[in-house]
Formats: C-alpha cells, sequence, structure tokens
C-alpha cells in the first residue's frame, strides 16, 4: 500500500555506465578545485545503471526524470542538484548531503535515506533554497536519523515512510499524506544541537599542520586535508583552535572519528569538552538554521 514502484510514462535512453562515471566524476573534480572549465554533470530522460556515485561531490548537478533505481548513492553531496521527476526507487542515500537539493515529483519510494542531512540553503540578500520533495513518493522510505530543516513537503507522500530519530525543524507537514498508524512527523524543539555549520571558518592548529574547518558542530568538527596528510581512525590530538577576530587560540582534544580521502575531509570528536567550552560554540550558531552559502 503506497509502497510500490511507481510506474513512468516517461522514454528513458540508455547511457553507457562508463560515460556516467566519467562525467560525474569529472563533476566531482571540478566542483573540489573549481580548476578549468565548467563541467557541471547534466542527464536528461536517461537509465543509469551499473554506477556508484558512494562519495562524491554532485553539488549542482542535474539528473532530471532519470533512472537512478537501486543506485548506491551513500555520503554523496548532492547539494543543490536537481532530481525533478527521476525515478530514484531503493536508491540507497545513506548520510548524503542533499542541502537545497530538489526531488519535486521524484519516485523514492523504499529508499533509504538514513542520517541524511537536508537544510535549507541559505544566499546573500535574503535568498533562499530549500530542499524540495513536492509531490514525491517517499512511500516506505526509510529516513531513520536524517535531518531536515525548513524542506518542503507540499502533498507528499510518505505512508509507511521510517522516521525513527528523524529530526524535522521548521517542516510544513499539513499535506503529507501518512498512513492512520505511521509514526507521527513530530517537529523538533532545537534544530541546533545536531546540524552542521559552515560558518564561521575555525583555524585548527596542530603540530604538524594547519588546517581550516569544512563545517563544524557541537560535537566536532570537519576539516579539509590534502593528500599527502594521513589521518588514523580513533588517533587522539590536541589542537589550538581559533576563530579569526572572533576567539583567541584555544587548546581542545579531539578524536579521529571518520576519514574521507575522495572528498578530502576528517571528521573529529571533541573530547572532555567542558560547559564553558559548549556554551562558547553555541555562541557561534548562526541565528538562522540553514546550510550558508556567501
Amino acid at each position: 500500500m503506497g509502497t510500490g514502484h511507481r510506474s513512468s510514462k516517461i522514454i528513458r535512453a540508455d547511457i553507457s555506465p562508463k560515460l556516467v562515471e566519467e562525467k560525474v566524476h569529472n563533476h566531482s573534480e571540478w566542483y573540489n578545485y573549481r580548476s578549468g572549465k565548467n563541467i557541471k554533470a547534466t542527464f536528461m530522460d536517461v537509465n543509469i545503471t551499473n554506477c556508484s556515485f558512494d562519495n562524491l561531490n554532485l553539488t549542482g548537478a542535474q539528473f532530471i526524470r532519470c533512472s537512478l533505481n537501486g543506485l548506491n548513492l551513500s555520503n554523496v553531496t548532492l547539494n543543490m542538484a536537481d532530481l525533478t521527476g527521476s525515478d530514484l526507487y531503493d536508491v540507497n542515500l545513506t548520510n548524503a548531503s542533499l542541502d537545497g537539493t530538489n526531488f519535486s515529483r521524484a519516485n523514492l519510494a523504499r529508499s533509504n535515506l538514513s542520517g541524511a542531512r537536508m537544510l535549507q540553503v541559505n544566499f546573500s540578500g535574503g535568498h533562499y533554497m530549500p530542499t524540495k520533495f513536492d509531490h514525491a513518493n517517499l512511500s516506505g522510505a526509510n529516513l531513520t536519523s536524517a535531518t531536515l530543516s525548513k524542506a518542503s513537503l507540499d502533498h507528499t507522500d510518505m505512508r509507511g515512510c521510517s522516521v525513527a530519530g528523524a529530526h524535522f525543524f521548521g517542516v510544513d507537514v499539513s499535506t503529507v499524506i501518512r498512513l492512520p498508524d505511521d509514526q507521527p512527523l513530530t517537529m523538533a524543539r532545537d534544530a541546533r544541537t545536531t546540524l552542521r555549520y559552515t560558518v564561521p571558518v575555525f583555524i585548527v592548529d596542530a603540530t604538524f599542520d594547519t588546517f581550516t574547518t569544512a563545517d563544524w558542530s557541537l560535537t566536532g568538527i570537519c576539516i579539509y586535508y590534502r593528500g599527502d596528510q594521513r589521518f588514523a581512525l580513533n588517533q587522539h590530538l590536541k589542537v589550538r583552535l581559533a576563530v579569526d577576530g572572533l576567539m583567541e587560540p584555544l587548546e581542545v582534544n579531539l578524536v579521529v572519528t571518520k576519514r574521507d580521502r575522495r572528498r578530502g575531509t576528517v571528521f573529529l570528536r571533541f573530547v572532555d569538552m567542558d560547559k564553558s567550552f559548549f556554551e562558547m560554540l553555541k555562541s557561534f550558531i548562526p541565528s538562522d538554521i540553514g546550510a550558508v552559502v556567501p
């Protein structure tokens, strides 16, 4: 009931997996390093099969009315990407970054979005781009521990959708389609303790090099690193943390929890964090919750 593979009248052409992977890897490389000409990945009305986008940065890519069903998109970055009308049945989007992504009229039935992040992107000048699921099919999808802040769920089919541990902040669910026995979609009281922020940028001074944060939260930081630098999982580090003009260098203890060499990022959790440091971090949280783009 509401969890089947929605049929489609769209006629999609087949495309070589090799060509798809070449395009998406070129896009990821171009976006990460902003080198060379714009080679944004754009696909329309095609079947994409036997490909893995795991860990790629596909910010701003377009997959309009495409079939991606069953693909592995775990840990992918699809911020501000356009997947309007696409078939993502049974797709793995575990821990994906989907800030400002457009899934309007897409089929995400039985997809796995557990741990995914879906924040509104805020631009300078008061403009913004929410993650959109308007008229999309999320029936039977897994949103366990996902975070949705100011997402648009206009007439979204969420029948049989698992939302255990999911965080909804400022989301209008009045038109969402649910079954009588489904778990209620309740709004969380405070988004600030679970979200990650891109501003301000922290300077991380370790004994062997200096880094900047890709993002941060009240529990840890994510830093950029170069390919010749290596971090070991569970490695403990003592660093000096600072924010230019806002915070003097402060010595903190961290432990490495995740490495992503493809993206060039490392996740570190704060260790032995006292109340005063926690309150100081809270003071840096942007007043308008969302993924901030200058």
